[in-house]
């Protein structure tokens, strides 16, 4: 499901992305709870954008461009451009 990435708040959005797993109980060995979803980033549109879960040596979305990773469920919204 392609999707929007949304950081802070639901109409901030950061990044195109999609969904890969809807619930993944690890990712980059962080424990993941309810209300995750891991998604891979398409496309940046802020690239200064904090990551709510940092991983490695990445801690803004335009690090990871092209990554799996994790993100809570509330921030992310279905793309009707897709």
């Amino acid at each position: 499901m392609h999707c929007l990435i949304a950081c802070v708040t639901p109409n901030n959005v950061v990044a195109h992305g999609r969904v890969v797993n809807p619930v993944a109980p690890t990712v980059h060995t962080l424990s993941m709870g309810d209300g995750t979803y891991t998604v891979i980033v398409d496309h940046v549109i802020d690239g200064s954008a904090s990551l709510v879960f940092p991983f490695d040596d990445k801690t803004i979305i335009g690090e990871a461009l092209g990554y799996i990773i994790p993100w809570p469920t509330w921030l992310i919204s279905h793309d009707d451009q897709e």
